[in-house]
Order: structure tokens, then C-alpha cells, then sequence
């Protein structure tokens, strides 16, 4: 029956604004109940006194972003930021790893491949086999024909 009694008074009265939370930079998030019952929610950042900023990719964190467009229903915890943040600095050490083996493979290869020409050319080919059967025509030609085996 409160409840009743709320939805009612709702619009008679101010709209509830609600700090939910903040994250690392140190913006504030909060969560409005309009008088018509509608959720808003809104970041207060911590770089600029303006009421307006200028918004950057790094400015809010994706945790925090998913709560504003209303993707989750319960705003992130200082551990699930905590997560992301090792999250990325574990990926940033396997990158770096990744890079240095690929520097050693392209090092190696570096040292251990010289060409000897091209495909075509003899020396990269070995040497010629010869054969008793004519492959040219010429005054010396005389055609093979084909013998099945017996």
C-alpha cells in the first residue's frame, strides 16, 4: 500500500536524484525518477567544472557506460573496475611478449636464409639431368613413338 501511496505523491513532489556511484577518475554517477516514473541517469565528471565536456573515449569506463545506456540494471563495483584494469594490463604484458617473439622469429629468419637466385636459374634448380631421348627438333630428330608395356 506505500507503494500506492508513493506512485501517486510522485508527481506532487521534486524528483529523487540518487548518487549510485563513482569510478577511479572520480566521476560521479547518479540516477533520476522523473515525476512520470522514467529512470535518467547521468555522469558528473571530475575533469571539468563546466556542465558540459567534452567527451573521450577514455572519459567513462565501459562498466560505467553499459549502466548509462541502461544495459545492466545495478551500476559496476570498484572491484569489477579493479578486474578490467588488471584485465588490460595482463594483455598489454602478452602483447609485449607477442612482439618480442615475433622480433626473434623475423631475426632468425633474417640470418638464416640467403637466396641463391631465382627458381629458374640453374644453380638454384642443381644440375641439369640428360636424357637419350631428343627434346628439340633440329637435323638430328627423330621422332620416339609410344610403346605399351608387354
Amino acid at each position: 500500500m506505500l507503494r500506492w501511496l508513493k506512485d501517486i505523491l510522485r508527481p506532487l513532489g521534486r524528483s529523487h536524484v540518487e548518487l549510485k556511484g563513482t569510478d577511479l577518475n572520480g566521476n560521479r554517477y547518479f540516477e533520476k525518477i522523473t515525476p512520470s516514473g522514467r529512470v535518467r541517469r547521468s555522469v558528473e565528471s571530475s575533469v571539468s567544472n563546466h556542465k558540459h565536456f567534452k567527451y573521450t573515449q577514455d572519459s567513462i569506463p565501459p562498466e560505467w557506460d553499459r549502466w548509462l545506456r541502461g544495459l545492466t540494471d545495478t551500476p559496476p563495483t570498484v572491484k569489477d573496475q579493479l578486474r578490467r584494469l588488471a584485465e588490460i594490463e595482463l594483455m598489454k604484458k602478452k602483447v609485449k611478449e607477442l612482439e618480442t617473439a615475433k622480433d626473434d622469429v623475423a631475426g632468425a629468419l633474417e640470418q638464416g636464409t640467403e637466396s641463391d637466385g631465382h627458381a629458374s636459374s640453374r644453380s638454384f634448380r642443381g644440375p641439369a639431368e640428360t636424357s637419350d631421348v631428343p627434346l628439340r627438333s633440329g637435323k638430328d630428330f627423330t621422332p620416339s613413338s609410344w610403346k605399351p608395356n608387354d
